[in-house]
Order: structure tokens, then sequence, then C-alpha cells
């Protein structure tokens, strides 16, 4: 997988702006290590070009189910978690 042919699954903002690349995941393989590889250069990238800091969010499909999230702060409280 080359950079020009990442493309997240959604790129939500959250109330301070802070727009993030957003993936969700069922399983680790290869192509996510590329994936979260791609997904972190273009954060990085466009954090550059905009002077806006992007961030990379990944979440597995069954922390998707338990948790039911109602806003994107439930989904980033996950990475910290």
């Amino acid at each position: 997988m080359t950079f020009r042919s990442y493309y997240p699954d959604s790129v939500p903002s959250d109330q301070g702006a802070t727009p993030w690349l957003m993936e969700t995941t069922s399983a680790e393989t290869m192509e996510v290590a590329r994936k979260d590889e791609a997904a972190q250069r273009r954060c990085e990238d466009a954090t550059e070009l905009t002077a806006v800091r992007w961030r990379y969010l990944k979440i597995t499909q069954k922390q998707c189910e338990q948790l039911q999230a109602t806003a994107l702060t439930d989904l980033v409280a996950l990475q910290t978690a």
C-alpha cells in the first residue's frame, strides 16, 4: 500500500477542531500495519501543511461494539485507556 492509495474510514473533527483520521478494524494484519503507517504519515504531512495538528485513531470492531459510542470523545478516550 502506498501513501497515495490510503483513504481513511472517516475524518471527524473534535470540539477543539482537531481533525482525526479514523480507522476501524476487525483484525491485526500486515495490511492494517501498513495502513497505520500511512495514516501516521498523512497526519504528520497534513499537520505540517495546515499548521493544525492532525491525529490518528484506530478502533477495533470489538471496541466499537462494546462501547457503542455516541461521540468522538468516547472513541478518543479508548486511545488513552
